[in-house]
């Protein structure tokens, strides 16, 4: 029995039926110089002497026209022995024509399925055991190639650091996100009442927002809000922490913000959490109550958090970014040994002393691919611990960006970097002979920069 499956083909406007009975004739016999070289005719004779002999099933995809179904059909003999055709359609006409038996309508997908079988195929797909951050990359710049999303700024290893979108790709967003309940707009021209969006974004001052019902529940499940540089105090994150109570994305930007309440530990879905500024923010601290938060992915502050991350940071088993501008001290305490971070990938910026050399802090984020580094001047080291905390780096099998800033003097060791980095950077940091012989040696590495 011969077996030919033939998949996505699109006859609209043109069939190459030299191509498509070659391309048969290929999947059942092997081909020679000569079956090339046939004409449409000869190949035609040829497969269909070769069928004749044989017991088939044929599967065609997507025949679109009564003229392409009758060249084939004209190589496929009817021998009697239990062969079979199958062909799938949307014409109507064609799969009358084709049979004699009435043919098989599949039934329409109602929203929900339809939904469910999108996510499966587009969303998930070849997903297998890459990163999360390896699949949203490349989902971007699918969006990029189809001039959905342009680019407008990229990195120096050629990736994209900033992007946007047509105005006119906007406007039509905005409208059919406001139509089906997928996201709301609200700024100073069109403020109003929370309606039940999952999505909301809030842009100009909060303050009058919030003034028109403090009590108004809120089903937003994501929360962006765009200010325009004024102060973020407590009776915001009252609001958010009582009328936002299933949260799971919070972004703040351009907005002034100088604490973090205890409360937010109340924010018990919160996955994201984005407080970013045009100026450089000054946080006391980061409270504790921040690592209850078991969901909580990522945590993005545009500032410079004066305490150390408290003793249960390493508690937070999801936590994959980590990216504070200014700078963040790790726990001053020891961990116990097995409360290792295993899905931190984005570690930025980490201020570095003795003691995150003698607690083997870095041995506690394994997989990371980007780490920051910033020497604290005011806990100076010794040459011989600098070199220590350096040769600590080789241990990080999956980094692939380092950046070290103000790293002083130290005599390096022979193996000072992981052979997986791609992109170096050394920012006000000394380098001397002996360090670039052993940059030298690195197999990966793609870019490095000096300032």
């Amino acid at each position: 029995m011969a077996t030919l499956i033939l998949q996505g083909t699109s006859y609209i406007l043109q069939v190459r039926l030299l191509d498509l009975f070659f391309g048969m004739l290929k999947c059942l016999t092997p081909t020679s110089y000569e079956m090339r070289k046939m004409s449409e005719d000869e190949l035609k004779s040829t497969l269909r002497a070769f069928l004749r002999e044989k017991r088939y099933f044929i599967v065609m995809d997507d025949i679109w026209k009564l003229d392409v179904w009758n060249e084939v059909r004209q190589v496929l003999p009817d021998s009697f022995n239990g062969s079979r055709i199958l062909i799938t359609t949307r014409v109507k006409d064609v799969a009358m024509y084709s049979s004699q038996t009435p043919p098989y309508a599949l039934s329409f997908l109602d929203n929900k399925t339809s939904f469910q079988l999108f996510c499966r195929k587009d969303l998930y797909k070849k997903i297998d055991e890459r990163k999360v951050e390896d699949v949203a990359e490349e989902y971007l710049m699918e969006l990029i190639h189809r001039n959905l999303i342009q680019v407008a700024s990229r990195r120096t290893d050629g990736g994209v650091k900033t992007c946007r979108i047509h105005d006119l790709i906007r406007d039509l967003s905005i409208f059919e996100s406001a139509r089906e309940k997928f996201l709301e707009i609200h700024s100073e021209d069109s403020l109003s009442s929370i309606s039940k969006a999952r999505r909301l974004s809030i842009q100009g001052n909060i303050s009058e927002y919030i003034s028109i019902d403090p009590r108004d529940p809120c089903h937003a499940h994501s929360l962006v809000m765009f200010g325009e540089g004024n102060k973020f105090d407590m009776k915001h994150w009252r609001w958010i922490h009582k009328s936002l109570k299933f949260i799971r994305v919070l972004c703040l930007e351009n907005m002034h913000v100088d604490s973090i309440p205890k409360e937010i530990g109340k924010l018990i879905f919160l996955r994201y959490l984005w407080i970013w500024s045009e100026t450089l923010l000054r946080i006391h601290s980061i409270p504790s109550s921040i690592c209850n938060l078991q969901y909580l992915e990522t945590i993005g502050i545009n500032g410079h958090v004066e305490e150390c991350l408290p003793m249960g940071f390493w508690k937070m088993k999801q936590l994959r970014h980590l990216k504070i501008s200014g700078g963040i001290r790790f726990p001053s305490t020891p961990a116990p040994f097995d409360d290792i971070l295993l899905n931190l990938q984005v570690l930025s910026y980490l201020l570095v002393d003795k003691k995150t050399t003698h607690l083997n802090a870095l041995s506690r984020v394994p997989n990371i691919r980007m780490l920051h580094l910033k020497y604290d001047v005011s806990k100076p080291m010794n040459e011989f611990e600098v070199a220590e905390l350096l040769e600590s780096l080789e241990n990080l099998k999956q980094l692939q960006k380092l950046k070290l800033f103000d790293i002083p003097k130290s005599e390096p060791r022979s193996n000072l970097f992981p052979p997986t980095l791609i992109k170096l950077t050394f920012i006000r940091s000394y380098l001397n002979s002996a360090h670039f012989r052993i940059l030298g040696k690195l197999p990966n590495l793609q870019f490095l920069k000096i300032k």
